[in-house]
């Protein structure tokens, strides 16, 4: 089911990481150049236009996410959980700070020791991917939005045989629970707050993404204004997926700076995992 994000039209991890593959004029040069007649190249030059475009890319790579969430996540996400994943974010760069060869002498240390402090790093990078994989969303509803959601997923979509559990489980955990607020909360109220998990959201958009409208009324409208919150949820979370694969980066690089291949080999750490754990 999680490969459904993939078909919601924002901007996902792909995109993010396409800035790799920009080029600038100066290094178009040297892509043309023919070396086999050309005797003296610039190679110094040529360089220095790589490491400006590898500089720019990892720049855009790493604020790209970062802006995603600064902008959505107010949103959607209660501000005490989103702090509490800053904290854990900026932990896991104190703790490669403060345990890298610059700060520490931990390069010299014995295998055993090291073997702690990888497995209790591989802890906390595990932990946080946990965490967003289970973080709750905060849907704001209009009435008519939530209508609209009740009369298409449980009174006119079809489900065959695969869909009919699937169905059953998001109306459990959440629909359900939704439906009790909205008869709960007075009618002059004109939306209300609802949560949901990425799991059972991609669920939702699976199952909406099949139903059509006519025209350009009013339900077209509110099916638009649904599917753009959906969409937005949806960024948030692959930008936290981001983020959590360049932290497995950073891990990766800090394990291999303070130890021999055969030491990490032999501490079993890895991470490499993706976020489906």
């Amino acid at each position: 089911m999680t490969n459904e994000l993939n078909d919601f039209i924002i901007e996902d991890e792909e995109k993010i990481e396409s800035v790799d593959f920009q080029e600038i004029d100066p290094l178009d040069e040297f892509l043309e150049t023919d070396f086999s007649i050309k005797e003296d190249v610039d190679y110094n030059k040529y360089y220095e236009y790589l490491k400006e475009l590898k500089h720019n890319n990892t720049t855009a790579k790493i604020e790209e996410p970062i802006n995603v969430l600064k902008d959505l996540a107010p949103q959607y996400v209660d501000e005490t959980i989103f702090e509490g994943l800053v904290f854990k974010m900026q932990n896991m760069d104190s703790y490669i700070r403060k345990y890298s060869t610059e700060y520490s002498d931990i390069s010299s240390w014995a295998s055993e020791e090291k073997d702690k402090i990888y497995g209790l790093a591989e802890f906390m990078w595990k932990k946080f991917s946990r965490d967003i994989n289970e973080l709750q969303f905060n849907l704001t509803l209009t009435r008519d939005e939530y209508k609209f959601i009740h009369s298409v997923l449980q009174q006119k979509m079809d489900y065959n045989g695969n869909e009919v559990f699937n169905i059953v489980e998001l109306k459990e955990s959440y629909l359900d629970t939704w439906e009790m607020i909205n008869k709960s909360i007075d009618k002059n109220i004109p939306s209300f707050v609802v949560n949901i998990d990425i799991k059972n959201l991609v669920m939702m958009y699976h199952f909406l993404s099949k139903h059509t409208v006519k025209g350009l009324g009013k339900e077209y409208y509110t099916f638009k204004g649904l599917l753009t919150k959906i969409g937005d949820c949806n960024k948030i979370f692959n930008a936290l997926n981001v983020l959590i694969k360049n932290y497995s980066e950073k891990f990766q690089i800090w394990a291999g700076a303070i130890t021999s291949p055969e030491e990490l080999s032999a501490a079993g750490v890895d991470f490499g995992e993706t976020m489906q754990q």
